[in-house]
C-alpha cells in the first residue's frame, strides 16, 4: 500500500500551532473524523479517546521528531491524517526528542496484517532524515503529497499496491 493513497488533501495540515501531545491528538482526531469519505460514522471524541488508549501502553513516539499515533476502530477502511506541527512537542518517545511531524492511522478493527505491515512501513519510511527534512519544508497539502510521491517513487523499498 503505498502511504500517499491513504491521504487526502484535507487530512494534511501543515505548521499546526499546539502546544502538547493532547492537543495534537484532539486535532488529529477531528481531522479523522471531520473528512471520513468512506462514511464510516468517525465521531472525533471517540478517534480521540482511541488514540489516547494506545499512548497509555506506550508512546507511539518513534524518534527524530516522528510519532505515528494509532488505533483501531469500528470503521471499513484505514484513515489516515499527516501534521506537521510549528513547534515540537514533549510526546514521551523512545528517544526522549520532542515530536513534529505525526502521521496518525485509525484501522479497522478486522485489519492486523495490513495495519501491522503499514506501521512498518512508516518506520522506515520516516527514518530517512532525507524524508523526514522534506516534509519538515513543506507548507501546504499539496506540497506534502508531492513529498510522499516523489519519495515513494524515489525508494526501491516502499511496496506498490
Amino acid at each position: 500500500m503505498r502511504i500517499s493513497s491513504l491521504l487526502k488533501r484535507q487530512n494534511i495540515l501543515c505548521r499546526v500551532q499546539c502546544q502538547s501531545r493532547k492537543r495534537a491528538l484532539q486535532l488529529a482526531a477531528e481531522s479523522v473524523a471531520e473528512n471520513d469519505p468512506d462514511q464510516d460514522g468517525l465521531v472525533a471524541d471517540e478517534v480521540f479517546a482511541g488514540l489516547i488508549e494506545r499512548e497509555r501502553l506506550g508512546s507511539t513516539g518513534l524518534g527524530f521528531g516522528v510519532a505515528i499515533p494509532h488505533c483501531r476502530m469500528p470503521c471499513q477502511a484505514i484513515h489516515a491524517t499527516f501534521m506537521s506541527l510549528a513547534g515540537p512537542v514533549d510526546y514521551e518517545a523512545m528517544d526522549n526528542e520532542h515530536v513534529d511531524l505525526l502521521f496518525v492511522l485509525v484501522v479497522p478493527n478486522s485489519e492486523t496484517h495490513a495495519h501491522l505491515d503499514l506501521l512498518a512501513e512508516l518506520a522506515t519510511f520516516f527514518n530517512s532524515a532525507e524524508n523526514r527534512s522534506a516534509l519538515r519544508k513543506c507548507d501546504n497539502a499539496d506540497a506534502v503529497m508531492r513529498c510522499f510521491e516523489r519519495m515513494e517513487t524515489a525508494s526501491p523499498n516502499v511496496k506498490r499496491a
